[in-house]
């Protein structure tokens, strides 16, 4: 099983998927922004870059023997989870998972965690351009669950997460 877990900044993809994998015996855990770090930061560049970097490990991962995958930030758009599952080409249960949460629940988080210049104001932004919240996606034969994650706890999202899976 692969559970794909994205949303725009501020959602909670990061914090949610290693409580979950925590929860999930036999699984690993991938979050894209640890797959790519480069200077110049070269957006065109980093998909397919990220994307390939990805389908690797879960494949590795999947012949290592662990029963689940979990991703975290991979796939933002109908385009890239197309582009994913094209890639990917494995016959697993796919779960695709879209947190999402109101600006001001995202900005405050930003401004808690404060990690590092991704958190800036200007690159909060400019993500919020490049991924918008998206209403609904095509799992292509996968499930997909939505849950908007501004007033629950990450146990909650998880509890939830794991009713549905």
């Amino acid at each position: 099983k692969i559970i794909l877990i994205n949303g725009q900044g501020g959602t909670g993809k990061t914090t949610v998927a290693g409580f979950l994998k925590n929860e999930i015996l036999n699984s690993a855990y991938i979050e894209a922004d640890s797959l790519v770090a480069v200077n110049p930061f070269e957006f065109d560049k980093l998909g397919p870059l990220v994307n390939k970097k990805a389908v690797s490990l879960i494949k590795n991962f999947v012949e290592a023997g662990y029963e689940t995958i979990i991703t975290a930030g991979l796939t933002r758009n109908q385009e890239q989870l197309d582009d994913f599952m094209k890639t990917l080409n494995l016959e697993s249960e796919i779960v695709f998972v879209w947190l999402r949460a109101s600006k001001e629940a995202r900005l405050a988080r930003r401004n808690a965690r404060a990690r590092d210049g991704a958190d800036s104001e200007e690159h909060f932004e400019f993500m919020n351009t490049i991924y918008p919240d998206v209403e609904t996606f095509d799992a292509k034969g996968g499930k997909y669950i939505d849950i908007d994650t501004s007033t629950k706890s990450v146990q909650e999202i998880v509890e939830k997460m794991k009713a549905e899976i």
